[in-house]
Protein backbone atom coordinates (compact mmCIF):
# COMPACT_ATOMS: atom_id res chain seq x y z
CA UNK A 1 0.00 0.00 0.00
CA UNK A 2 1.46 3.38 -1.05
CA UNK A 3 2.25 5.97 1.59
CA UNK A 4 2.62 8.69 -1.07
CA UNK A 5 0.24 11.65 -0.70
CA UNK A 6 -2.65 11.88 -3.16
CA UNK A 7 -2.38 14.67 -5.71
CA UNK A 8 -4.35 17.35 -3.81
CA UNK A 9 -2.21 16.67 -0.72
CA UNK A 10 0.94 16.69 -2.84
CA UNK A 11 0.04 20.02 -4.42
CA UNK A 12 -0.75 21.51 -1.00
CA UNK A 13 2.63 20.36 0.38
CA UNK A 14 4.50 21.75 -2.62
CA UNK A 15 2.58 25.03 -2.45
CA UNK A 16 3.30 25.52 1.27
CA UNK A 17 7.05 24.98 0.85
CA UNK A 18 7.29 27.26 -2.18
CA UNK A 19 5.32 29.93 -0.30
CA UNK A 20 7.67 29.54 2.66
CA UNK A 21 10.70 30.06 0.40
CA UNK A 22 9.09 33.12 -1.17
CA UNK A 23 7.86 34.72 2.08
CA UNK A 24 8.84 33.05 5.38
CA UNK A 25 7.21 35.91 7.28
CA UNK A 26 3.79 34.81 6.02
CA UNK A 27 4.14 31.74 8.29
CA UNK A 28 4.57 33.83 11.45
CA UNK A 29 1.64 33.51 13.87
CA UNK A 30 1.52 37.15 14.96
CA UNK A 31 -1.17 36.58 17.56
CA UNK A 32 0.92 33.92 19.29
CA UNK A 33 4.05 36.06 18.98
CA UNK A 34 2.41 39.02 20.72
CA UNK A 35 1.01 36.76 23.44
CA UNK A 36 4.49 35.31 24.12
CA UNK A 37 6.04 38.78 24.29
CA UNK A 38 3.35 39.89 26.71
CA UNK A 39 3.91 36.76 28.80
CA UNK A 40 7.66 37.48 28.95
CA UNK A 41 7.03 41.08 30.00
CA UNK A 42 4.56 40.02 32.69
CA UNK A 43 6.89 37.68 34.60
CA UNK A 44 9.68 38.57 37.03
CA UNK A 45 11.16 35.06 36.83
CA UNK A 46 14.27 35.40 34.63
CA UNK A 47 14.30 31.68 33.73
CA UNK A 48 10.66 31.87 32.65
CA UNK A 49 11.50 35.00 30.63
CA UNK A 50 14.34 33.23 28.85
CA UNK A 51 12.14 30.25 28.01
CA UNK A 52 9.25 32.39 26.74
CA UNK A 53 11.51 34.72 24.75
CA UNK A 54 13.16 31.68 23.14
CA UNK A 55 9.74 30.41 22.13
CA UNK A 56 8.89 33.87 20.79
CA UNK A 57 12.09 33.85 18.72
CA UNK A 58 11.17 30.47 17.21
CA UNK A 59 7.68 31.78 16.49
CA UNK A 60 9.06 34.90 14.77
CA UNK A 61 11.56 32.87 12.70
CA UNK A 62 9.63 29.77 11.55
CA UNK A 63 11.62 26.61 10.85
CA UNK A 64 11.02 25.31 7.34
CA UNK A 65 12.23 21.76 8.06
CA UNK A 66 8.73 20.31 8.32
CA UNK A 67 7.60 22.10 5.17
CA UNK A 68 10.76 20.96 3.39
CA UNK A 69 10.07 17.35 4.39
CA UNK A 70 6.53 17.67 3.05
CA UNK A 71 7.87 19.00 -0.25
CA UNK A 72 10.42 16.17 -0.51
CA UNK A 73 7.69 13.57 -0.02
CA UNK A 74 5.28 15.14 -2.50
CA UNK A 75 7.29 16.87 -5.23
CA UNK A 76 7.93 13.87 -7.48
CA UNK A 77 4.28 12.84 -7.81
CA UNK A 78 3.19 16.47 -8.19
CA UNK A 79 5.81 17.16 -10.87
CA UNK A 80 4.93 14.03 -12.85
CA UNK A 81 1.22 14.78 -12.77
CA UNK A 82 1.68 18.39 -13.87
CA UNK A 83 4.64 18.16 -16.26
CA UNK A 84 6.86 20.27 -14.00
CA UNK A 85 10.57 20.24 -14.81
CA UNK A 86 13.09 20.33 -11.92
CA UNK A 87 14.72 23.47 -13.30
CA UNK A 88 11.45 25.36 -12.80
CA UNK A 89 11.72 24.63 -9.07
CA UNK A 90 15.36 25.79 -9.10
CA UNK A 91 14.38 29.06 -10.79
CA UNK A 92 11.95 29.93 -8.01
CA UNK A 93 14.39 29.16 -5.23
CA UNK A 94 14.35 25.45 -4.38
CA UNK A 95 17.86 24.25 -3.62
CA UNK A 96 19.16 21.47 -5.87
CA UNK A 97 19.97 19.32 -2.82
CA UNK A 98 16.25 19.35 -1.94
CA UNK A 99 15.39 18.23 -5.47
CA UNK A 100 17.97 15.43 -5.24
CA UNK A 101 16.38 14.29 -1.98
CA UNK A 102 12.95 14.43 -3.62
CA UNK A 103 14.16 12.21 -6.47
CA UNK A 104 13.81 14.89 -9.14
CA UNK A 105 17.54 15.34 -9.82
CA UNK A 106 20.43 12.88 -9.92
CA UNK A 107 23.04 13.11 -7.18
CA UNK A 108 26.27 14.94 -8.09
CA UNK A 109 28.15 11.63 -7.68
CA UNK A 110 25.88 9.97 -10.24
CA UNK A 111 26.48 12.85 -12.66
CA UNK A 112 30.26 12.53 -12.27
CA UNK A 113 30.37 8.83 -13.19
CA UNK A 114 31.59 8.16 -16.73
CA UNK A 115 31.72 10.56 -19.66
CA UNK A 116 28.64 12.81 -19.48
CA UNK A 117 28.61 13.38 -23.23
CA UNK A 118 28.31 9.68 -24.03
CA UNK A 119 26.62 8.30 -20.92
CA UNK A 120 23.78 10.79 -20.46
CA UNK A 121 21.79 9.87 -23.61
CA UNK A 122 22.20 6.15 -22.84
CA UNK A 123 21.10 6.68 -19.24
CA UNK A 124 18.07 8.68 -20.35
CA UNK A 125 17.09 5.99 -22.85
CA UNK A 126 17.54 3.34 -20.16
CA UNK A 127 15.17 5.22 -17.88
CA UNK A 128 12.60 5.58 -20.69
CA UNK A 129 12.87 1.82 -21.29
CA UNK A 130 12.41 1.11 -17.57
CA UNK A 131 9.29 3.27 -17.46
CA UNK A 132 7.93 1.60 -20.62
CA UNK A 133 8.49 -1.89 -19.18
CA UNK A 134 6.68 -0.94 -16.00
CA UNK A 135 3.73 0.58 -17.87
CA UNK A 136 3.18 -2.45 -20.11
CA UNK A 137 3.23 -4.71 -17.05
CA UNK A 138 0.44 -2.76 -15.32
CA UNK A 139 -3.20 -3.71 -15.18
CA UNK A 140 -5.97 -1.20 -14.68
CA UNK A 141 -5.92 2.53 -15.26
CA UNK A 142 -3.16 4.85 -14.07
CA UNK A 143 -1.92 8.44 -14.14
CA UNK A 144 1.60 9.78 -14.68
CA UNK A 145 1.81 10.36 -10.92
CA UNK A 146 1.14 6.64 -10.34
CA UNK A 147 4.09 5.81 -12.59
CA UNK A 148 6.30 8.36 -10.78
CA UNK A 149 5.57 6.61 -7.47
CA UNK A 150 6.64 3.25 -8.87
CA UNK A 151 9.58 3.90 -11.22
CA UNK A 152 12.56 6.30 -10.95
CA UNK A 153 12.57 8.94 -13.64
CA UNK A 154 12.06 12.63 -14.22
CA UNK A 155 8.59 13.91 -15.15
CA UNK A 156 9.86 14.47 -18.71
CA UNK A 157 11.14 10.87 -18.95
CA UNK A 158 7.85 9.44 -17.68
CA UNK A 159 5.79 11.62 -20.01
CA UNK A 160 8.03 10.71 -22.98
CA UNK A 161 7.73 6.97 -22.30
CA UNK A 162 3.95 7.03 -21.88
CA UNK A 163 3.46 9.29 -24.92
CA UNK A 164 5.48 6.85 -27.05
CA UNK A 165 3.32 3.95 -25.84
CA UNK A 166 0.15 5.90 -26.67
CA UNK A 167 1.48 6.65 -30.17
CA UNK A 168 2.30 2.97 -30.70
CA UNK A 169 -1.19 1.91 -29.60
CA UNK A 170 0.07 -0.07 -26.60
CA UNK A 171 -1.55 2.36 -24.16
CA UNK A 172 -4.89 4.17 -24.37
CA UNK A 173 -5.25 7.80 -23.29
CA UNK A 174 -8.65 7.83 -21.57
CA UNK A 175 -8.81 11.54 -20.77
CA UNK A 176 -9.05 13.62 -17.58
CA UNK A 177 -9.76 11.76 -14.33
CA UNK A 178 -13.55 11.93 -13.97
CA UNK A 179 -13.77 12.02 -10.15
CA UNK A 180 -11.10 14.75 -9.71
CA UNK A 181 -11.80 17.23 -6.92
CA UNK A 182 -8.30 18.66 -6.40
CA UNK A 183 -6.91 22.02 -7.41
CA UNK A 184 -5.77 22.58 -10.97
CA UNK A 185 -6.49 20.46 -14.00
CA UNK A 186 -7.50 16.85 -13.55
CA UNK A 187 -4.67 14.38 -14.29
CA UNK A 188 -4.92 12.34 -17.48
CA UNK A 189 -5.86 8.69 -17.02
CA UNK A 190 -4.26 5.96 -19.15
CA UNK A 191 -4.80 2.21 -19.52
CA UNK A 192 -2.75 -0.48 -21.20
CA UNK A 193 -4.44 -1.76 -24.35
CA UNK A 194 -6.34 -4.98 -23.74
CA UNK A 195 -6.76 -4.58 -19.96
CA UNK A 196 -9.86 -3.67 -18.00
CA UNK A 197 -10.07 -0.30 -16.28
Amino acid sequence: MSTEPDLPQAEAAVRRYLQFLKDPASFVDHGRLEALRAQAAATDDVIEQVKVLSEAHRCEHPDGDELRAGFVGAARAFAAANGIEPEAFVQIGVDRSVLVEAGLLATPAAKRRGDPASDAPKARQGRVDDVSKHVVSRTGSFTLADIAEAVPGSPMTIRKAVSALVESGAVLRLGPKPDWHGQGRAPIVYRRQGTAG
